[in-house]
């Protein structure tokens, strides 16, 4: 995580979003509250285009080099960002949302039919309410919500009302109960 205002640089082990060299990344915008960065060319582009910004902030930075070669601080330094179940949240309702087939890469290797159930399902601009459990409980493996719809459902209306308790956005077909993604 990139945080402008702070200027820091958190790590995570979690999934999403980035894989480079096999280490998961997430970069995300603290001001819009989403991914800035959904794959390795977008990266690359950014570090590209704010080179030059980062190296006179860089040049800036007042560094102690007893603290660089510490290892005590370095153990502390290198501590892993966890993901909070708001941000497992977050993250997810902007996939659903946003139809972000392209973060559902690892559904595609664990369960290739429901992968590509979804992906038909977002290019025909819906998401099945049946779906989202199975998509999050893959992608969030042991999280408290983890196979219980009802309060994934909660939990993704607390996040967003406007649109997964909107009347508008939920209709029901012979298919199941779905969410209309544009």
């Amino acid at each position: 995580m990139l945080d402008s205002t702070e200027k820091t640089f958190d790590f995570s082990d979690e999934y999403f979003a980035i894989n480079i060299s096999e280490k998961p990344f997430e970069i995300y915008d603290h001001k819009t509250k989403s991914n800035i960065v959904y794959s390795y060319k977008d990266l690359e582009d950014g570090i590209n285009s704010d080179l030059n910004n980062f190296c006179a902030y860089l040049l800036a930075l007042k560094i102690e080099k007893n603290l660089l070669f510490n290892a005590d601080n370095n153990l502390k330094l290198n501590k892993k960002y966890t993901l909070t179940l708001g941000d497992k949240i977050k993250i997810f309702s902007d996939i659903i949302v946003n139809k972000k087939i392209t973060k559902l890469d690892i559904v595609e290797r664990e369960n290739y039919a429901l992968y590509n159930e979804v992906k038909t399902d977002f290019e025909t601009g819906i998401v099945k309410q049946k779906n989202l459990i199975k998509l999050f409980d893959i992608l969030y493996k042991n999280t408290k919500i983890s196979g219980n719809s009802k309060g994934l459902m909660k939990a993704l209306r607390e996040f967003n009302h406007d649109f997964f308790f909107s009347s508008e956005n939920l209709s029901k077909s012979k298919i199941g109960k779905y969410f209309k993604v544009t």
